[in-house]
């Protein structure tokens, strides 16, 4: 074979190499981002946040509260602080989350930020 054509070959392949593996590197990096986002933010993180109640809480039971997050509304199951009952529509402050329950009261309309 032609020492020169064996460069040319060499240099393409070197080449293909190189796109192949920058290809996979994108390919990865889209991958980790989209599970990122979708990674659910700890527990912790929701602390003091203001909700909304969207399924009325009855006393010693479970509803749901609708949480505003970095990626958008995010619905949460809630049980009132004490079993105390909290009705739909009420603006709560989770103070604690766990087994992934917020535990909520109710957040007083003076203390509202317009």
């Amino acid at each position: 074979m032609d020492p020169r054509a064996y460069d040319v070959l060499t240099q393409a392949l070197q080449a293909t190499t190189v796109g192949v593996a920058l290809v996979t590197a994108v390919s990865v990096l889209v991958v980790l981002a989209r599970a990122v986002t979708r990674t659910p933010p700890r527990a912790g993180s929701r602390r003091g946040s203001i909700a909304v109640v969207v399924v009325p809480i009855p006393a010693g039971g479970v509803g749901a509260i609708r949480v505003p997050g970095p990626h958008g509304v995010g619905l949460v199951p809630a049980r009132g602080h004490d079993g105390e009952a909290v009705p739909q529509g009420a603006h709560v402050l989770i103070v604690d989350l766990r087994h992934r329950v917020a535990e909520v009261c109710a957040y007083p309309e003076s203390e509202r930020v317009p």
